[in-house]
């Protein structure tokens, strides 16, 4: 089979700075999908910081609203597989929904230090709560794929960073983190449920 998607997107984005160390950045996209599903949303963004110059500390947090759409690989073909795909439901519900555009809440919180001149140490806390959350379905252990979407998602963890800044053209980095991600049937779409 055959289909034409079609997504438009329109933003606007702003950084305002104040003489405290405050720092607020605002946006706002829209987005329209029309693809075997349709849908559209706006999604506003918040970022503030704050710098707190003696101690070189910059603390933040952010909202943002996304927009999820299907992956387009093998898109038409995993809307087409019918109740239960192939593998019948033998693993766990499944709808014979069309896969529809999702929604995503996001915030995040996070602190950055600095220590003396070379090295900047950075934790980032992420949440994340998605419906219709998108992930892939494989055929057994080949990169041959399907999109699938779930009811909802819960997503959070945090990430750890040093940096080594630039010292006489080196540089260097150390990055960790920590995810728990639960996903919530039904399932729609894919190959096997």
């Amino acid at each position: 089979g055959s289909k034409t998607i079609n997504q438009q997107a329109f933003y606007a984005q702003d950084s305002i700075s104040f003489k405290n160390g405050l720092t607020a950045s605002l946006g706002v996209r829209f987005d329209n999908y029309n693809g075997i599903a349709k849908g559209s949303s706006v999604q506003p963004r918040l970022g503030i910081s704050y710098r707190i110059a003696p101690t070189n500390t910059v603390l933040r947090a952010s909202y943002t609203r996304n927009f999820e759409t299907p992956y387009n690989e093998n898109l038409i073909l995993s809307n087409a597989a019918g109740a239960g795909g192939l593998g019948n439901g033998v693993l766990g519900d499944a709808t014979t929904a069309t896969l529809k555009p999702g929604n995503r809440n996001q915030y995040n919180l996070g602190i950055q230090q600095g220590i003396g001149q070379l090295i900047v140490f950075d934790v980032d806390y992420f949440n994340k709560k998605t419906t219709n959350a998108y992930d892939f379905n494989a055929i057994l252990n080949t990169p041959i794929t399907f999109p699938i979407s779930w009811q909802e998602s819960r997503i959070h963890g945090v990430s750890a960073r040093i940096n080594l800044t630039n010292w006489n053209g080196v540089s260097a980095f150390f990055t960790a983190g920590h995810t728990v991600a639960k996903f919530f049937p039904p399932e729609t779409g894919g190959l096997f449920f």
